[in-house]
């Protein structure tokens, strides 16, 4: 067998593109390679990992494809110097081994390779995934990746037919990365009852597979089965923390919590949260979920007292002090900005040693100089950040200052718009949850039944939080 750089063999190489998503324990693949991929299939990896193989250098290109991954920002598609010097790395090893050990890149590989140089100059990702999909629907990689480019921007009929692609080769339906990736799609597009078929699959081929746990709590959740999702998970949370990433064990933990909040069992439900903090703010997704649960506790509880009497506001301000990331991630600034509009609005001494009021200029002054830029006054969405964008950041600062009818006149408008700020459904929610809820105050029954007729299923309307907000409708009409 031949040896590339007395490191990788060709041997290897297959094996690497092989298992690049049913990677196990198991595998004979060397454990470092080992833990980069179970890194990036999970989709958040923890960065400093790089530091361990960077010396590496193993001349294998879509292995330094798949790093320059670890420094792409997934829902807002800013990148990294990282991923260029990945992606560069890999343009010059395709080139090192045709020329030195005269082999050829596969045509799958090529193809992956163009994506990515398409992707890092915002043109045509979706065309191009889609085409990728159609030739090589065995890439299951390319298919999450897919998955989250077409979930960035909010459009669910190109996933739908992306998902139609990687379904069409019989092979992956025995694949339990394949049913993660699926089943997801399945439920984002409101399919809850096929998405549940391909998930107890899942779950019989792999029973320890977060990412299809994770799938299932969506589903519960917006079928209305809440103690069912607490008694799925709770028996699974023993595993989470040794067979998850940072960012998936979180996030599963998160979708427990809320469960908890909706049964109104706000003791365990906040415990969860604050054990999710106490891991560290590793990435932007953490302080997001908490900024996410936050607004929940506010809708459901009409209560200040429930998020002063614990520390995560303190937490989210230091955060937000020390931090430099902020319009990575649209959703993230929205929610950032109501949590600081409402604790100035509340005048409470508590907080005054954060200066709200300058942590609010900051983070505005940053949103309008991204906008500004370069990049975004060239792309295609430099409409969308300006006429939606930065009304939403107005109209969110309206509602952490008590002002609903202000609020609501900018929400209802554009709410097709507004839900392609986050990237899946449970990002979406605050915002939606949020009109309703100005709607009700407001006593506006046909804005309040129109978003529970276009943005709710039937099952999920159900829920408790719902009627309490119908009835607020009703008491206030009286």
């Amino acid at each position: 067998m031949e040896t590339i750089n007395n490191t990788c063999t060709l041997h290897d190489k297959s094996i690497i593109y092989n298992n690049l998503i049913l990677t196990t324990t198991k595998s004979n693949i060397s454990s470092s390679i080992n833990k980069f991929i179970e890194k990036v299939i999970t989709y958040k990896p923890n960065l400093n990992f790089i530091l361990e193989i960077k010396e590496e250098n193993l001349l294998c290109p879509i292995l330094c494809i798949y790093k320059s991954l670890m420094f792409l920002g997934y829902h807002s598609f800013d990148f990294h110097s990282e991923f260029e010097f990945y992606l560069n790395l890999a343009l010059q090893q395709r080139d090192e081994l045709l020329n030195y050990h005269n082999i050829k890149l596969e045509k799958w590989e090529e193809d992956f390779i163009e994506i990515l140089q398409l992707i890092s100059i915002k043109e045509k990702p979706l065309t191009q995934f889609l085409e990728y999909s159609r030739k090589h629907n065995n890439d299951l990689l390319a298919f999450k990746l897919g998955m989250v480019v077409g979930l960035s921007v909010g459009n669910k009929e190109y996933i739908k037919e992306l998902a139609d692609n990687y379904y069409e080769l019989h092979e992956n339906h025995k694949l339990s990365g394949f049913i993660g990736i699926y089943s997801f799609i399945l439920q984002e597009l409101k399919m809850f009852d096929e998405s549940e078929e391909w998930v107890l699959k899942g779950m019989k081929i792999d029973p320890d597979n977060i990412w299809i746990q994770h799938v299932y709590s969506h589903i519960l959740y917006q079928t209305n089965r809440i103690k069912e999702s607490i008694e799925i998970l709770e028996p699974k949370k023993i595993n989470w923390q040794s067979e998850a990433n940072s960012f998936l064990n979180k996030h599963i933990r998160w979708h427990l919590a809320v469960s908890y909040l909706e049964e109104e069992n706000y003791k365990i439900s906040n415990e969860i949260i604050e054990e999710i903090i106490r891991m560290g703010f590793d990435e932007a997704e953490c302080p997001l979920s908490i900024l996410g649960y936050i607004i929940r506790v506010y809708i459901r509880t009409d209560s200040v007292s429930i998020i002063k009497d614990y520390d995560w506001v303190e937490i989210l301000f230091e955060y937000f002090q020390n931090t430099h990331i902020y319009t990575r991630h649209m959703l993230f600034d929205v929610l950032s900005l109501w949590l600081v509009a409402f604790i100035e609005n509340l005048k409470d001494e508590k907080y005054k040693k954060f200066r709200p009021e300058l942590i609010l200029d900051k983070i505005l002054t940053r949103i309008k100089l991204n906008v500004q830029s370069e990049e975004i006054q060239k792309s295609s969405r430099k409409v969308f950040y300006e006429e939606i964008y930065l009304n939403v950041c107005k109209g969110i600062i309206f509602f952490g200052q008590g002002k609903f009818k202000e609020c609501l006149e900018i929400f209802f408008p554009k709410l097709n718009f507004i839900t392609k700020i986050g990237a899946s459904d449970e990002q979406i929610f605050p915002l939606i949850e949020i009109t309703l809820y100005c709607s009700a105050i407001c006593q506006d029954q046909k804005k309040f039944d129109s978003i529970l007729k276009n943005y709710y299923g039937e099952d999920i309307i159900n829920l408790k939080y719902l009627k309490d907000i119908r009835k607020k409708l009703s008491e206030n009409k009286n």
